[in-house]
C-alpha cells in the first residue's frame, strides 16, 4: 500500500472517529515533525545545559540565578498563599499560556527569540533539576513523577507551536 494511500486512510478513519479538530492537529504534527524534534532536542540541551552549568552559575553570578529563578519563586509563593490544587493548577497553567503566547508572538517576528526561549526554558528545569538533588531528592522521581505528568501535553503543545512558527 503506498503511503498516500494510508495516509488517506488514516486521515479518513482518524477523521471519523477524532473530529475535525483532532484530524487538524495530527496533520500539523505530521507536517512539522521535523521541527518538533528539533525543538524537543533543544529543550533537552537546555536542561543539560542547565544542569551542568548551575555550579558555574551558583558560584559566579547568584544574581544571574536569583533573576532566572525569579518567575518560579513567585509562583510557589501565590501556591503557598492559596495551597488548593486547583489554583496551583490554575496558576501554573496561567504561566505556561502566557509564555507560550508571548514565545509565538515573538517567534513569528523574531525566530531567534523562540530559540532562546525553547533552551532557557530546558536551562531553567536543569537547574531546577540540580537544586532539588542538592536537597536530597532525586533528580529522576522529581522529572519522572513531578514534571512529565502534568508537563507531558503543556511541554507537548509548546514544541508543536514552535514547530508551526518556525515551519
Amino acid at each position: 500500500m503506498s503511503s498516500n494511500v494510508r495516509y488517506a486512510f488514516r486521515s479518513n478513519e482518524i477523521e471519523k472517529k477524532g473530529g475535525r479538530l483532532m484530524f487538524l492537529f495530527i496533520k500539523s504534527v505530521e507536517t512539522y515533525r521535523k521541527y518538533i524534534i528539533l525543538s524537543m532536542i533543544l529543550f533537552l540541551f537546555g536542561i543539560l545545559m542547565g544542569n551542568i552549568g548551575y555550579d558555574e552559575i551558583k558560584s559566579t553570578s547568584p544574581e544571574m540565578l536569583q533573576t532566572m529563578l525569579e518567575p518560579i519563586n513567585e509562583i510557589i509563593e501565590q501556591i503557598k498563599e492559596n495551597p488548593s490544587k486547583l489554583n496551583a493548577l490554575f496558576l501554573i497553567y496561567t504561566n505556561n499560556t502566557v509564555a507560550a503566547m508571548v514565545m509565538i508572538v515573538l517567534g513569528i517576528f523574531f525566530g531567534v527569540v523562540l530559540i532562546f526561549s525553547i533552551l532557557g526554558n530546558g536551562m531553567l528545569l536543569g537547574i531546577v533539576l540540580k537544586m532539588m538533588n542538592e536537597k536530597g531528592y532525586d533528580p529522576n522521581l522529581v522529572f519522572f513523577a513531578g514534571i512529565i505528568p502534568h508537563g507531558i501535553f503543556e511541554l507537548f503543545a509548546i514544541f508543536v507551536a514552535s514547530a508551526i512558527v518556525t515551519g
